[in-house]
């Protein structure tokens, strides 16, 4: 993606289509008391179309927004800055690179944080500027022409935010997970289950929190109450103090799935209660968690 000058620029005859080209290379913040977000550039002058007649170009301004997501809506703006001072003059052909500062809010911080629901966090980069266009002639004036207003969208992992922004500026240390969830063919009950997590996974990064615990808590049905526990025991082998402990950890996580699933007002013995983001988030994890941790206690059974 590039940002190309949309006035063309005459040259004794010659045309110019693309004097400037931009590309997005990286992002970081640094700055604990006063955040700042920085975002990477490749620039590059291109080739005259007439080696006779060579040219420069001097940036005047660069201007950068960032937002969040897949629109770029005014309110989905977290940061916006200008590129760092001085610019220099570009000959043709050459590149350089160019740093934008854009001052970040803790509301914006915060934003990041909270929109960190899956492996990558898109954004929308948007540039526009002005530059000076110079011939090499004594002669030559300048003529001055603007950017065409440019955006692309970038894909950082969620582990980038993380490491590059957040725990730079000092917004918390944070465990990144990956928790693969094994198959078993031979458990019908259980493939149901995983089917019910890759749902409450979806509803997860639609923001749906209450379809999370729904979800959440048809998964453990399955597992544990269609056939008494069986399941469970099988996989815990003779270890009656192993299974008693893992049927109470099992037994609290499927009550609180049970209870977010509910409205609080639907009827009173439901043990209904509000939910947010932050309670969806722990109930996908620790069913996750505990589902991949019986797959595997089952296959190990198997195997002996």
């Amino acid at each position: 993606m590039y940002i190309q000058a949309y006035e063309n620029i005459q040259m004794a005859g010659a045309v110019s289509q693309n004097p400037v080209e931009l590309e997005f290379e990286s992002i970081r913040a640094e700055g604990r008391v006063y955040p700042v977000l920085i975002l990477g550039f490749k620039a590059r002058a291109t080739v005259s179309p007439d080696p006779l007649r060579p040219y420069s170009i001097q940036p005047t301004r660069v201007i950068c927004q960032l937002y969040l997501g897949t629109d770029p809506i005014p309110n989905a703006i977290i940061a916006e800055g200008e590129a760092q001072y001085p610019l220099g003059e570009w000959q043709a052909g050459s590149s350089r690179n160019v740093i934008v500062r854009c001052p970040l809010s803790r509301a914006a911080l915060q934003q990041v944080a909270e929109s960190l629901r899956g492996s990558y966090l898109p954004a929308i980069v948007r540039v526009q500027g002005t530059a000076v266009y110079r011939g090499s002639a004594p002669s030559a004036r300048e003529i001055p022409f603007q950017f065409q207003e440019w955006e692309e969208r970038i894909r950082p992992a969620a582990n980038d935010w993380i490491t590059r922004v957040l725990e730079p500026v000092g917004w918390g240390k944070y465990l990144s997970m990956c928790v693969p969830v094994p198959s078993l063919p031979s458990e019908e009950e259980y493939g149901q289950a995983v089917s019910e997590l890759g749902v409450a996974e979806r509803a997860f990064l639609a923001g749906d929190d209450r379809s999370v615990f729904l979800h959440a808590y048809n998964a453990w049905d399955p597992i544990f109450y269609s056939r008494k526990y069986e399941l469970l025991a099988r996989a815990m082998g003779d270890d009656d103090n192993k299974k008693g402990a893992v049927l109470d950890l099992v037994k609290a996580v499927h009550r609180f799935a049970n209870g977010g699933r509910h409205l609080p007002e639907e009827r009173v013995n439901s043990g209904g209660f509000e939910v947010d983001h932050i309670d969806a988030e722990y109930v996908r994890l620790v069913t996750n968690v505990s589902a991949v941790y019986l797959a595997k206690r089952v296959q190990s059974r198997q195997a002996k």
